[in-house]
């Protein structure tokens, strides 16, 4: 239909007193009973479930003139929202995608087009090295997406375009074992050129982001992988995700910031099969060797009283890494149970099934009843979507702070944290005389502190401290310089809010339908608030949110809160 009859078949009284007109073609002339359609006109009105009938009103945000969760109530098929979800003809790019493709690097999709997978995909990039981008392969970006990749290879398909469908054919895609652990910063797929919008994030990404838009990703499996399934950093418009499954991931399956029309059908998500042999401080550790590279391997530092070289330093961390990987290539090579590196229980964060957030990071707490819509989260249908076997134990760290409450604009925040956000953990580096024993990542923390200007928020108390050559002790320390101590963060001064399948952070309209939540079980034995909890489904924040039929059964938790539906802060008009 062209636009000239853009305005010829329906209309739509949003208020009593005015009307906006509709394409025919894409709400197949249901809209309501003043429609000048005779076909229509005398059918049967849906019975509404209550009085709060927002979603006969559509809400358009961002130039966009449809609504998702005002087209599933009006029964239009997801065919048709598929179509206008594509604003221009992919079928003239069709490209097929191969194991080959990703021999160097993650596959960019920078055009418009349909990309099918013809095999299934395990991502392993440079295996013969270190799994990080070469000079060589940076040099062949443009120049402006290249600070992206500061810390690595984000994702097996970075999504940097509008208007993209990405089938996967009935194939699946999953880490390598070497590359889940080699890269922990980490999704399969990630709807834009960067895994954060400008001025957030552990690393400086960059000045220039280019977020995907009009992007349909369906038919199959996503496997695992060392931190999300999907990920979108902010303000994605209209993506579809429809006939996915999603297994074995280490945080959460889908996580999206700020998205405007999401429109998820029949996805299935089961983390049963997921152990994690290493904790996070082995990504910790992999990111910071960057960072002591680059420091003058002349200097010295005093750390617990003793003399220390940078390259001393340097190559204790590099052994205690490379025991790792020995360990992973031979079954001969154990890795100690008492290493920095071990996981005790297998799984040592937070875990969520999906993430529905505003724009920006989600590691700070409990978001506040929404008022902004401009930072997206708003038109979200939830059709067929089972979430299976989110489990985890959390290991709360507590970490040190200048205020009483650690400030999180940015990661770290105010929290005392090395180059990438990485908390420095006082608890296992102090003696029981109150001296720093230190080990081999908190002393490449303090090295880089000292001799680099980085990010790391190092005090010059905290390094007077550690290095043993003024005898004060810990608490001297924490008294003289009025320092916190704050509980409930990850090793990443993250909020914790315990395991959730569903986390609905600042919602405003969304549509449930057949949500099933099934085992959802949190092992911390943290008695910090929230650490250890285990929710189906959280909502905070959020307004006009409808769950048709949903059902949650064994949400568990050995010490913490337990709840099916649970509600933080103020909401508004949710009808479960």
């Amino acid at each position: 239909m062209s636009s000239s009859n853009h305005y010829e078949c329906c209309n739509y009284h949003e208020q009593e007193t005015s009307c906006e007109y509709y394409h025919c073609e894409f709400y197949n002339c249901d809209r309501c009973s003043n429609c000048h359609c005779p076909s229509k006109k005398n059918e049967p009105k849906k019975k509404n479930r209550t009085h709060l009938t927002w979603y006969k009103h559509p809400f358009k945000l961002f130039d966009i003139d449809f609504d998702y969760s005002n087209l599933y109530f009006r029964n239009v098929r997801l065919s048709k929202i598929m179509k206008m979800t594509i604003t221009k003809n992919v079928m003239e790019n069709i490209v097929n995608i191969n194991q080959c493709d990703f021999v160097n690097g993650p596959y960019i999709i920078n055009k418009p087009g349909y990309y099918r997978l013809c095999q299934d995909i395990v991502f392993s990039p440079n295996k013969h090295s270190d799994g990080k981008p070469t000079k060589e392969w940076l040099n062949n970006l443009e120049e402006k997406y290249r600070q992206a990749y500061a810390l690595g290879f984000f994702a097996m398909f970075v999504i940097q375009t509008d208007n993209v469908i990405l089938d996967l054919n009935n194939h699946s895609i999953r880490q390598s074992e070497l590359f889940f652990h080699q890269q922990t910063f980490y999704s399969h797929i990630e709807l834009a050129s960067t895994p954060f919008i400008m001025g957030q994030g552990p690393a400086s990404f960059g000045d220039h982001e280019k977020v995907a838009s009009n992007v349909i990703i369906k038919n199959g499996c996503l496997g695992k992988s060392s931190h999300h399934g999907i990920h979108g950093p902010g303000y994605s418009k209209n993506i579809i995700l429809d006939n996915l499954k999603i297994q074995e991931f280490a945080i959460g399956a889908i996580h999206l910031n700020g998205a405007h029309n999401v429109y998820m059908n029949n996805i299935d998500i089961d983390n049963k099969n997921m152990q994690i042999k290493f904790n996070s401080l082995l990504s910790q550790a992999q990111f910071i060797m960057s960072f002591l590279d680059q420091v003058d391997k002349n200097e010295r530092i005093f750390l617990g009283g003793k003399l220390k070289t940078v390259v001393e330093v340097t190559t204790a961390l590099k052994d205690e890494i490379k025991l790792v990987y020995d360990s992973l290539k031979s079954s001969d090579v154990k890795y100690p149970d008492n290493g920095i590196f071990h996981n005790d229980g297998g799984l040592d964060a937070n875990m969520y099934g999906i993430v529905l957030n505003t724009k920006g990071i989600a590691v700070n707490g409990f978001k506040p009843l929404k008022e902004d819509y401009d930072c997206g989260n708003n038109n979200i249908v939830l059709n067929d979507v089972s979430i299976k076997n989110v489990s985890s134990k959390g290991t709360e760290i507590k970490c040190l702070s200048s205020t009483n409450v650690v400030v999180t604009n940015k990661y770290g925040g105010s929290a005392i944290t090395g180059p990438v956000g990485d908390v420095f953990d006082f608890n296992v580096v102090v003696d029981t005389n109150g001296f720093y024993k230190g080990n081999v990542y908190t002393d490449a923390q303090l090295t880089v502190a000292m001799f680099l200007e980085t990010r790391s928020n190092i005090p010059q108390s905290i390094l007077g401290w550690a290095s043993g050559m003024n005898y004060e002790t810990f608490d001297d320390v924490i008294k003289k310089n009025e320092l916190y101590i704050v509980d409930g963060r990850d090793s990443m001064a993250h909020v914790m809010k315990g395991n959730i399948a569903l986390f609905c952070s600042q919602v405003y309209r969304m549509i449930g339908n057949n949500i099933c939540i099934n085992h959802v079980e949190n092992n911390s034995t943290s008695s910090t608030k929230d650490v250890s909890a285990s929710y189906g489904v959280l909502f905070a924040g959020c307004k006009n949110i409808d769950l048709i039929d949903y059902n949650i059964h064994n949400v568990s938790s050995k010490k913490g809160v337990v709840a099916d539906l649970m509600y933080k802060n103020d909401n508004m008009n949710i009808q479960a």
